[in-house]
Parts: C-alpha cells; sequence; structure tokens
C-alpha cells in the first residue's frame, strides 16, 4: 500500500492545541490520576508562550507558523528549532520547512476560546493568556473584549456585509426597477443581519451580539415589502 500516493502527504500537517487557561484537557486513568493532575501535559499552545519568553525570532510569528521553524518534543513539552531544511538567511542554525500549523476549531458558541483562537490568528509572538488580552498597554478582561480592541468583530461585518447584500440588491432591483438602490442600502444591511441571525438561532440559540456582530433593527416600509416579496 505504500506505493499509493495516498501514503505520503505534501505539505505536512501540524494540529496545534487551542484552550483556555487552566482549561487543558488532560488523559488520567485510576493508577495515575494523581501525576497527571499534579503534572499536566504541556500543550502546543504553552509550549509556544514559553518558546516566544526566550526566543526571539518566534516571537515575530504567529502560532501557525511555529512548526514551519519548529518541531514539538511531546515528551518534554517543547518546541525545539528544525535541525534541517531550508536555511533561513540572516538566521545562523535556523531552518525552515514547508509544515503547515493548524489549529483546532472552536464552535463560535464556546464564546471566550473562539475568541481566543481569533487572537492567535493575529497576534505575534505572545508569552502568556494575559499578553494576548493587552491592545496597546491595556489589559482587557475577556479575549472577546481584546478582540474588540483590535478591530477584529466589527471588521469582519465590515469586509463581508457588501458581499451579503448581493442577493438582496439583485432580487430588489427586479421587483423595483425604478427605485433608487442607494437610498436602501441600510435595508439591505438589516435583511442580512436577519437572516444571519435566523441561521446562528438555529444552529446555537444565540443572537448576532453573542459573536460580537450588529444587531438587526427594524425599519418600516421597505423591510416590510422586502418580508411580503421574500
Amino acid at each position: 500500500m505504500f506505493s499509493f500516493s495516498i501514503h505520503e502527504r505534501f505539505p505536512a500537517v501540524t494540529h496545534l492545541d487551542i484552550h483556555l487557561e487552566n482549561r487543558r484537557r488532560i488523559y488520567f486513568d485510576p493508577s495515575n490520576v494523581r501525576r497527571v493532575v499534579e503534572n499536566p501535559r504541556n500543550t502546543t499552545l504553552m509550549a509556544f508562550f514559553d518558546l516566544c519568553h526566550k526566543d526571539e525570532f518566534a516571537a515575530s510569528l504567529l502560532y501557525e507558523e511555529i512548526p514551519g521553524y519548529y518541531t514539538f518534543n511531546k515528551q518534554n513539552g517543547t518546541f525545539q528549532r528544525r535541525h534541517r531544511g531550508t536555511l533561513v538567511e540572516y538566521h545562523s542554525g535556523l531552518f525552515h520547512e514547508h509544515t503547515l500549523g493548524i489549529i483546532y476549531a472552536i464552535h463560535p458558541n464556546n464564546r471566550e476560546c473562539y475568541h481566543l483562537r481569533m487572537l492567535l490568528n493575529v497576534v505575534k509572538g505572545p508569552t502568556s493568556f494575559e499578553s494576548l488580552k493587552s491592545v496597546n498597554g491595556i489589559l482587557y478582561p475577556t479575549h472577546k473584549a481584546a478582540c474588540f480592541a483590535l478591530g477584529l468583530l466589527e471588521e469582519l461585518w465590515s469586509k463581508f456585509k457588501d458581499n451579503f447584500m448581493v442577493d438582496y440588491v439583485r432580487d430588489f432591483q427586479r421587483h423595483y426597477p425604478d427605485a433608487n438602490i442607494n437610498a436602501h442600502l441600510e435595508n439591505f444591511s438589516n435583511r442580512v443581519l436577519f437572516a444571519l441571525q435566523d441561521v446562528l438561532l438555529s444552529i446555537g440559540g444565540n443572537t448576532l451580539p453573542h459573536y460580537g456582530l450588529p444587531s438587526p433593527q427594524v425599519i418600516n416600509g421597505i423591510v416590510e415589502n422586502l418580508n411580503r416579496v421574500f
């Protein structure tokens, strides 16, 4: 079976742990429960924080970029520099290989961990959970608050709002060909928010603000017309 192409995959993939502070997952049985609880296994996330403390180059990287330059030693729970691959220019003894780092997915209902993942995707070289929640010298109480401070949640809606509205605008033009589209953009935006909220309510039972998105506003007139049309 080793002759089949599926036996070898390129690039290699390293899955990266994610968990809240003091909430790492541990595995034990009756014979080792005390030892495991008192000395829990170091996760790749904790090892990443430790690495950024002592390695200047690592502190310039995102979490997902680490496996390209370092390998995780499961025995001692640390990241170690690669010893083969392409030599990194201006960094003696540092090598790079084409290895993808993939942070485990988190359901949006797990809010703090979900926002922690968002921070790990944009913050380079964090040394602790606390440093991830610090923005411009201000320590925020939650990962979600830190995401707001960085503009991550607001930018998410602003970036994709126009794309979400395309179908509503097209259908509206078909039913109201003489209407001024620009005069009704706020209404289309609201229709998108209503639709998104319906989906999120069906999946997790939560409204848009739960995920850091704006609430839909009921606007008289055109929203009622659109509801009748669609």
